[in-house]
């Protein structure tokens, strides 16, 4: 036999262990740069992608609402505005896709949405879900030195952080003025809406209370919560009508058919889901006081709720030590007319003192208290929050640049710090109203990114670039 053939097979087990360790090496260096290259790109690109996303929902959301009445909103008149006295006002991103059509709806100002005016808007609002925390992105060559920059916000500061992943601290000292639902706001933008006192007797209002169970709850978001937990251990004591998705229980959403169903309940569960200050949403106005049925509220504090709501008009639930108290003066209102007719007073034209809708209060008390927000705009129902911006922007000299330079904590409280789970301005147990997406927008792009980089691994191995361990020397 030939020698060398015998020296071939001897080296062959040993070639083959070789090319099999080289392989390993190569895929092990693959592996390797693929996992630095994905580190690299979650690391950088993660939160911008989560940003983009937003933005590109609301432009999506804003096509899609988009026809004819908003052209003018959109592909603004300059000779017109040439030859006008009124102030601009820019929308930077229409929130979540939500438009106005009227380009004067507001007295005193046009509004728009053509960013092709920043260089001569009086004022450009920044809704904060559209907003990165990156200033760097903002609009700064077409600042001028007398215009306003406004951030715009009407979802509670846990939902702010930890649903929309926005830390604030990067803007700082960025903006001149806020516009949101806190009554400290330099621009009240309240969930609150004109109740008129109607032309009943409070003994009117009680006789078509002719619901079978003492209370009412609408409830879409079926995440567990405290408000929750306090509905089902109230429903041992009182009988509550659940209404929502949560519940398959579906209420109308017609306004009229709405409140006709709700003005039949002694009381709605007014309960915010994010316990947080001043943030008192339609739950209590549109849903409780609109249909005249006595709210009980879970939210911010007696206070918040005082400052803005009728007088005598809700129950606090922290007014009560246990739930058990809660229902126990509950049913004490069902079985007293006299007791429970004092919560409807506000809403009788007949048996009514004061026209709340009309009592401004007295300024001073409210700039006292740091509701500087309420004591300006002297209405609290305004049907268009820029038009208290308007206001404001005809009423403030040109020249008084004010600056917000400490967003985060004044949003967050001043213990804020981005490692903490919880804010002074918000109750600890109470939480986002929302679910946080950031984590399934990783995981989605996670996915993607493997797959090409499996699918590229493959071809380079098809190709012979990358060494295949079943080749034999």
């Amino acid at each position: 036999m030939d020698s060398n053939l015998v020296d071939k097979r001897k080296l062959q087990p040993q070639c083959n262990e070789a090319y099999s360790m080289l392989v390993k090496k190569k895929l092990f260096v693959w592996i390797f740069l693929t996992l630095v290259m994905y580190s690299l790109f979650a690391a950088s690109y993660d939160k911008y992608i989560f940003d983009n996303l937003q933005v590109l929902n609301t432009k999506w959301k804003t096509h899609k609402n988009y026809n004819s009445n908003y052209k003018n909103m959109f592909y603004f008149d300059n000779d017109d505005f040439n030859r006008d006295s009124r102030k601009l006002i820019l929308t930077w991103e229409p929130p979540f896709g939500a438009m106005a059509q009227n380009p004067r709806h507001c007295d005193g100002c046009y509004l728009t949405y053509d960013k092709g005016t920043a260089s001569k808007a009086d004022a450009i609002v920044f809704h904060f879900a559209e907003t990165w925390d990156s200033p760097h992105i903002l609009p700064w060559k077409d600042r001028t030195p007398k215009q306003r920059w406004v951030w715009y916000c009407m979802e509670p500061p846990w939902n702010v952080r930890y649903v929309m992943q926005k830390t604030l601290t990067p803007l700082n000292g960025v903006f001149n003025w806020t516009m949101t639902y806190r009554t400290d706001s330099d621009i009240l933008a309240s969930y609150s809406i004109s109740h008129k006192p109607i032309k009943k007797t409070i003994a009117e209002m009680i006789e078509g209370k002719t619901a079978p169970a003492l209370a009412a709850w609408v409830v879409s978001n079926c995440a567990a919560s405290v408000r929750k937990d306090f509905v089902d251990k109230l429903t041992r004591y009182i009988s509550i009508d659940i209404y929502g998705k949560c519940s398959g229980n579906y209420l109308c959403r017609d306004s009229v058919c709405r409140n006709q169903v709700l003005s039949k309940y002694k009381f709605y569960f007014a309960l915010e889901n994010s316990q947080c200050k001043d943030y008192i949403t339609e739950k209590f106005w549109n849903m409780a006081l609109e249909s005249k049925s006595v709210p009980v509220v879970m939210g911010p504090s007696r206070e918040d709720y005082e400052l803005v709501a009728p007088p005598k008009s809700f129950i606090h639930v922290d007014d009560f030590d246990s739930v058990e108290s809660l229902a126990e003066y509950l049913k004490l209102l069902d079985e007293n007319d006299s007791l429970y007719g004092e919560y409807l007073r506000w809403a009788s034209a007949t048996e009514s003192k004061i026209d709340w809708t009309t009592d401004t209060r007295k300024v001073e008390e409210l700039i006292k208290r740091g509701a500087k927000g309420l004591a300006f705009s002297k209405l609290i129902n305004h049907s268009h929050h820029v038009c208290s911006l308007c206001e404001k922007l005809n009423r403030e000299p040109p020249d008084k640049i004010e600056v917000v330079e400490n967003l985060d904590t004044w949003w967050y409280g001043d213990d804020y710090d981005v490692n903490n789970d919880s804010f002074s301005v918000c109750r600890p147990q109470s939480g986002p109203s929302g679910f946080p997406l950031r984590k399934f927008v990783t995981l989605a792009y996670s996915a993607i990114f493997w797959f090409l980089a499996i699918l590229l691994t493959w071809y380079l191995f098809k190709r012979k670039i990358l060494p295949s361990d079943n080749k034999q020397v």
